[in-house]
């Protein structure tokens, strides 16, 4: 995450994880991720489509976020 947000001045970082990991989502939001869909058959892998969920974090000193006093 220091080196998205750092050197590489990435806006966002998103991650994708199975539904029944709840392993990968604890680690997600501990690290401040949120989760911001479930998406239905997203993946196909080994003869059968798969479901995931989606995760974003994004850089607070990011120009480009969104600010809490934003009216939008």
């Amino acid at each position: 995450i220091p080196i998205a947000f750092g050197p590489f001045r990435l806006h966002a970082i998103q991650a994708f994880v199975h539904p029944n990991n709840l392993p990968s989502w604890g680690l997600l939001e501990r690290k401040g991720f949120h989760r911001e869909a479930e998406m239905k058959d997203r993946w196909y892998f080994q003869g059968a489509f798969w479901d995931t969920c989606m995760y974003t974090l994004l850089n607070p000193d990011s120009p480009w976020t969104r600010k809490e006093t934003d009216p939008r």
